[in-house]
């Protein structure tokens, strides 16, 4: 294992020694852990990201009927293009709420999709380049776009851990 010289500000510093101590691990040991969860999630988003990019320029999306029915079906009007792991992932966040909470989850990323369209690529640059990326609250996920053309292009969105 590489050794990597980390500085921290002396409030970080002794959060880290109490932390440690509370532990009974090395502040060293505890660093190199976050470090090593940090790369692992990174890892999981940027991968998924990557997988959203390929379908979005292959032309992989779901049917712009089958969204605009499905979300209309909740009384909202939307037409962006999502990649099929985006429309999939919106399928499994949607089917672990109950059925209103369903329809405000529709309406909150459509109200959300609507506000981006707007501001055209100005929410927080994405980890990948050319991607943009919002947090959204309720529920706690991340949603992945790209604009291309005027065009919002929803590529995945990302569950966060509570």
């Amino acid at each position: 294992m590489s050794n990597l010289g980390t500085h921290f500000d002396p409030e970080t510093r002794e959060r880290l020694e109490a932390l440690a101590k509370t532990m009974d691990k090395s502040v060293p040991w505890l660093v190199a852990e976050a470090v090593r969860r940090y790369v692992m999630d990174e890892g999981r988003v940027v991968g998924a990201i990557a997988v959203g990019l390929r379908q979005a320029d292959a032309g992989l999306f779901t049917m712009a009927d089958v969204v605009r029915e499905s979300f209309s079906r909740c009384g909202v009007d939307t037409a962006q293009a999502w990649t099929t792991e985006a429309w999939s992932d919106l399928q499994k966040l949607g089917s672990r709420l109950t059925a209103e909470n369903s329809r405000g989850l529709f309406q909150l990323v459509a109200e959300t999709l609507e506000m981006l369209r707007a501001a055209l690529g100005k929410s927080q640059e994405g980890r990948v380049p050319g991607t943009r990326e919002v947090v959204m609250a309720d529920p706690f996920c991340t949603l992945i776009y790209r604009v291309r053309g005027g065009e919002v292009q929803v590529l995945r969105i990302i569950p966060q851990r509570d």
